[in-house]
């Protein structure tokens, strides 16, 4: 069974839970019990620290120093997508609650040796494009795989206003074995 606060921001969840991709589709199915709102209001969820650091240096001045948690470096409306999962795509709205899908995500999965590739700056510096691959692991399967990451980063007033990022969305089904990998002819 799954606890899912009935509260705008878990509504949102709830409905993408089905559709998201692996990722948040693990966190559904691999947890026996998530937090209640009161449990998830002590935690400080954040960013995966080694992409953190990458946007913090690539960003330079355009990312305003918001303290320790990378997530307030969000604005209180941010959006955050991942358009490319086997459902479709989703978005999560506002910095509150991008901090509660990362509060859930981080007990199912973590984002290792993640290595910056290529960087392209857009609209005169107001935006970037960042390149990159990581090693995200299943943690209760214990499972990894490599991964190729494209996000779109926008600012807005020394904050990110956007964060969308592009994956194959076959990598995690494939290395929990919940696709086969297609055969080279």
């Amino acid at each position: 069974m799954i606890y899912l606060p009935r509260c705008k921001t878990a509504r949102v969840i709830a409905l993408t839970l089905p559709l998201a991709g692996a990722v948040l589709m693990i966190a559904a199915t691999s947890t026996a019990q998530a937090d209640s709102p009161a449990q998830s209001a002590g935690r400080h969820a954040d960013f995966p620290p080694e992409l953190a650091a990458i946007i913090r240096h690539e960003a330079g001045k355009r990312l305003a120093d918001h303290g320790s948690f990378f997530l307030d470096s969000f604005t209180d409306d941010a959006l955050m997508e991942f358009p490319f999962d086997p459902g479709g795509g989703f978005s999560v709205q506002g910095r509150k609650a991008i901090r509660e899908l990362f509060v859930k995500v981080e007990r199912t999965i973590r984002i290792e040796h993640v290595v910056l590739t290529r960087t392209y700056y857009i609209d005169h510096g107001g935006s970037m494009i960042l390149e990159y691959t990581g090693r995200p692991r299943f943690l209760k399967e214990d499972v990894s795989f490599s991964q190729q990451y494209i996000a779109v980063v926008e600012f807005k007033a020394g904050k990110i206003a956007l964060f969308r990022e592009y994956i194959n969305p076959l990598k995690p089904l494939q290395a929990l074995g919940s696709v086969s990998t297609p055969k080279s002819r």
